[in-house]
């Protein structure tokens, strides 16, 4: 049993990390703190880099990826302490949709 990552699943782990080091720097996080927390502009920005759609199946337009990438995502967001909505939005309401 292999239990490296695919090289897709690397790729995906070195976007979210080169941009939280890129652009969630403590600067950052500590203007979002005291705004509230909050940004709609982080949001977009993980929107550009596709993770919106991580979860979505490619037939209906996403990246059609899985728990590993998921799993990914959300250390490299939590490495660069990335306060944004993403699992709720990004894996839980595609799972929730799926359901219905």
């Amino acid at each position: 049993m292999d239990f490296d990552f695919t090289d897709d699943q690397q790729a995906l782990r070195e976007a979210v990390r080169r941009w939280v080091d890129k652009g969630f720097a403590f600067e950052r996080r500590r203007t979002l703190a005291k705004a509230g927390g909050h940004s709609r502009a982080v949001w977009g920005e993980l929107a550009e880099l596709g993770l919106a759609g991580l979860a979505v199946p490619e037939s209906q337009g996403g990246l059609g990826f899985g728990p590993v990438e998921a799993m990914l995502v959300n250390e490299e967001l939590g490495r660069g302490l990335v306060h944004a909505p993403w699992t709720n939005a990004a894996l839980a309401v595609p799972a929730l949709l799926a359901a219905a």
